[in-house]
């Protein structure tokens, strides 16, 4: 029986996938992988938020994987999550290139403001491995850090407001996240920031990817990508952030949290 499901696995062919929650540096690493040639990189797709961020229009519009007549008549079809992906890993193999999707990760763990509750597991990884064969990473960065950039989001704001965002919910969906993210190769964003390259080339190791050393002369010209990238706007220059200021009652809150310290600890942080 296990002869047979790696046999399947092996005839499977390969997609990769990259999870984060958001405000962990992820649209950083996704700018410096899709500047590397044959990198295809879909950016903040889910299978439940496909009217938000559109995969096949990404694939179309950033990557011109399908022409206008394709896409209409892929309109038409109404296809299913799995056959939308299915079609966008053979154009990009087609054209000799290689598929990444990086996860909305914030839709299942955190959820708020889209989805009132999460279901803190990659649901992406659960709809298509049984349809190809899955390279995983995940990106992390320090809580408090996500926190900080988080709760100053407008998007953000409201749901803190209302209390459905609070510190303690947010470290029971980071502390999730951190485990599913131990099962498979993680990176921490601030060991990226220090040597971009070093981790840069253990990703591409990692997902099977050629390394383009030539990312760095063009990472800050792609706009193939969704988030913000604060930490290098109008720069060239992959740089290391201060922490933002925390206020007593707040870093109280974290540094005496059972969860806190348990998430530090699975992801090495000191």
């Amino acid at each position: 029986m296990e002869e047979n499901s790696t046999r399947k696995n092996a005839l499977r062919p390969p997609l990769r996938l990259i999870y984060s929650l958001s405000r962990s540096g992820c649209t950083l690493i996704s700018k410096c992988l899709g500047s590397m040639n044959n990198h295809y990189v879909l950016s903040e797709i889910h299978p439940k938020t496909t009217s938000i961020f559109n995969p096949v229009y990404q694939g179309f519009q950033w990557y011109h994987l399908f022409n206008q007549e394709e896409i209409d008549d892929l309109k038409d079809r109404r296809l299913s999550y799995i056959e939308a992906i299915q079609r966008l890993e053979q154009k990009s193999t087609k054209k000799g290139g290689s598929l990444i999707i990086r996860d909305w990760s914030h839709i299942d763990f955190i959820g708020v403001p889209f989805f009132k509750k999460a279901t803190c597991q990659f649901t992406q990884s659960q709809i298509l491995k049984n349809h190809f064969k899955l390279i995983e990473v995940a990106v992390v960065r320090h809580p408090i850090d996500v926190w900080l950039s988080l709760s100053t989001l407008s998007i953000m704001k409201e749901s803190i407001r209302k209390g459905l965002f609070t510190i303690n919910s947010f470290l029971t969906s980071y502390l999730a996240f951190a485990k599913e993210a131990s099962k498979v190769e993680f990176i921490r964003y601030e060991d990226f920031t220090r040597d971009p390259s070093k981790v840069l080339q253990n990703v591409c190791r990692t997902l099977a990817l050629m390394y383009d050393d030539n990312y760095k002369n063009r990472w800050y010209l792609n706009s193939k990508v969704t988030g913000d990238v604060v930490s290098t706007r109008g720069s060239n220059k992959i740089v290391t952030l201060k922490r933002r200021n925390i206020d007593r009652n707040t870093l109280y809150g974290f540094e005496n949290s059972e969860t806190y310290l348990e998430a530090l600890r699975i992801l090495n942080y000191s």
